[in-house]
């Protein structure tokens, strides 16, 4: 008995042939929050830097640990919100304004990690961060009350 197939071999149906990869990973970055959209037609395997103008991007949130690993970006989760991942800007070599993610956040995570403690000890009031480094706050005699962002928050 002969095998015949349902349509001439020359040119089979659309719907049998697999779509495009690239056309799914476009659709997919549409959905849910803003995405970073990652340039698939160069190969991004051999590279350690993510292969895209970072001083394009406008993410409030990397969510999918999917899209980390396609992004090649060092990531660290946060303590207080472990859904909400903060991405170490050092490694994209990037100002921490430019790259908001995981923005909104009352704690003080991302800005440890974006500001440098150097930077906090020279500009202290410009942050205003509860850190152990900075010295208006560990050193005072009232027992390090200071004003945070119009409220007064204790020191332990």
């Amino acid at each position: 008995m002969k095998w015949v197939l349902p349509y001439p071999t020359s040119e089979p149906p659309k719907s049998k042939l697999q779509p495009n990869r690239r056309n799914i990973e476009s659709k997919r970055s549409k959905v849910g929050a803003k995405r970073i959209k990652v340039d698939t037609k160069r190969p991004n395997n051999n590279v350690k830097r993510p292969n895209f103008d970072i001083k394009r991007l406008k993410v409030d949130t990397i969510r999918s640990d999917v899209e980390i690993k396609r992004l090649n970006v060092k990531v660290k989760r946060s303590k207080v919100d472990t859904k909400r991942l903060i991405v170490d800007t050092k490694r994209l070599n990037v100002e921490p304004k430019r790259l908001n993610v995981g923005a909104k956040r009352s704690n003080v995570e991302a800005k440890r990690i974006n500001v440098g403690v150097k930077r906090l000890k020279r500009e202290p009031k410009r942050f205003n961060v509860r850190a152990n480094w900075c010295k208006r706050g560990v050193n005072r005699s009232d027992g390090g009350v200071m004003k945070w962002r119009g409220v007064l928050r204790k020191y332990p």
